[in-house]
């Protein structure tokens, strides 16, 4: 089942929460006998939620508390925790702008420069909270303009599955230290 997206070339079909429902079944499953536990890289983790490297999901203190929880989170290095001392702020600015605004201002916040002090920081912040560290980021910033002085103690790296190709996706596409 899949597409064609080129040439001879198909991809699969992915999901999303809108075409799925649960609804409850005739069979009864005891929790207690249910594992949903998962494996990433040889880390194990209990609840089976990654949340999404987008800025206005995940931050340190989400990706540290979901790790609390025994979920994953991926922080975006393209983002805004990394171009941003303060990110809080232009969150603040976006969700009190008007739509018409708050485009402006999301298309110009991306103009701002990455920070490599501030992709270290991020890092050691969600390390220190005892989160398990995973970014995303696209290739020429993993092995280009950021430097491996932060990325060497990230355990876990991937890359947006928007640009990711077979070529690249057999040597990075999520890099486990």
């Amino acid at each position: 089942m899949g597409m064609w997206v080129g040439r001879g070339r198909k991809a699969r079909v992915a999901y999303g929460f809108d075409d799925i429902s649960l609804v409850p079944g005739a069979v009864t499953v005891n929790p207690n006998e249910v594992d949903i536990t998962w494996e990433l890289c040889g880390r194990r983790f209990d609840l089976p939620i990654i949340a999404a490297a987008m800025d206005g999901v995940v931050g340190p203190r989400l990706a540290i508390e979901m790790g609390r929880y025994g979920g994953l989170a991926v922080l975006n290095l393209e983002g805004i925790f990394s171009r941003y001392e303060n990110p809080e702020e232009v969150l603040e600015r976006i969700v009190s702008a008007s739509q018409e605004e708050a485009t402006k201002i999301i298309q110009s916040i991306y103009g701002e420069p990455i920070k490599e002090d501030l992709i270290h920081r991020r890092i050691s912040e969600i390390k220190k909270g005892g989160g398990t560290v995973v970014v995303s980021s696209i290739p020429p910033t993993i092995s280009g303009s950021c430097s491996r002085r932060s990325l060497w103690r990230t355990p876990i790296t991937s890359a947006p599955s928007s640009i990711v190709s077979c070529g690249w996706w057999s040597t990075a596409a999520v890099m486990c230290e």
